[in-house]
């Protein structure tokens, strides 16, 4: 029989807009809304290492305290909330996206979460996911045996 939890999960990745929505539409269409409120899609770069993956997002004007970060099993969700422009103002033009955002990104290989590293430099998150021991690239090194020893003889001799 099939858990239902298994069923959840399969239902909320098949409905999940970050899934089955391409990036380009989402750019053009603007945030996705989820349970009545607009979220935004926080963009991403990922780089993998031999020994970590890298993520990077651009979060302008967000303190550390902005930002929340968590990672439950293989999901590893980045949100927080851009605060909105002045309201004593008149603007002639907003472009810069305002509100909340969210991103969960599933990890295709285990990494040591107590490693985890989080930091915003000049408006940069970059988080650095140590991948575990087990996941690591292994290097082989080839002994070089000493030449083997010929034995002299002629073909088809017999002793």
């Amino acid at each position: 029989m099939f858990p239902i939890s298994e069923f959840d999960d399969t239902v909320r990745r098949v409905l999940d807009p970050d899934r089955w929505v391409p990036d380009w539409i989402q750019r053009s269409i603007g945030p996705i809304g989820r349970g009545g409120e607009q979220v935004l899609r926080l963009p991403v770069d990922i780089y993998t290492a031999t020994d970590e993956i890298v993520v990077q997002a651009s979060l302008p004007g967000l303190s550390p305290d902005d930002v929340d970060i968590t990672l439950r099993e293989d999901r590893l969700t980045i949100s927080g909330r851009i605060p909105a422009p002045l309201e004593n103002v008149e603007y002639v033009v907003v472009e810069r996206a305002h509100g909340r955002f969210s991103r969960t990104l599933v990890l295709n290989v285990p990494v040591e979460a107590e490693r985890i590293e989080a930091k915003i430099d000049n408006g940069v998150l970059t988080l650095v996911l140590p991948k575990t021991p087990e996941v690591r690239p292994k290097t082989i090194h080839v002994n070089v045996n000493e030449p083997s020893h010929t034995i002299e003889g002629k073909m088809g001799e017999t002793g």
